[in-house]
């Protein structure tokens, strides 16, 4: 799991509110290759390191990320996979920061 992004280890990073306003409106009308630079704008915004989108096949067993550079987590043996399946955050402590 450690070559996932984390959040920085400030407790308190800035928010851009004005820019995260300005993203989500780009969002509406993204195509989809432009969807990982847009979470990755979004995140800098929320004072993160990066984000990463990953999309279920449809057998429900790897979720894919739309990086091609990174490799599919499998659904039933992954924190990725564990928050996917429980629609519900998980938290981990990784060099320095932390990945969600």
């Amino acid at each position: 799991m450690s070559d996932l992004p984390h959040a920085s280890a400030d407790p308190d990073p800035p928010v851009d509110e004005n820019r995260l306003e300005e993203l989500i409106v780009e969002a509406q009308t993204a195509l989809p290759f432009e969807l990982p630079a847009l979470a990755n704008r979004c995140a800098s915004a929320l004072g993160l390191d990066a984000a990463l989108i990953y999309l279920v096949d449809l057998q429900q067993r790897l979720l894919i990320p739309l990086d091609e550079a990174m490799e599919p987590l499998p659904v039933d043996r992954s924190s990725a996979g564990w928050a996917y399946r429980t629609v519900s955050p998980r938290v981990a402590e990784a060099d320095g920061g932390v990945i969600v």
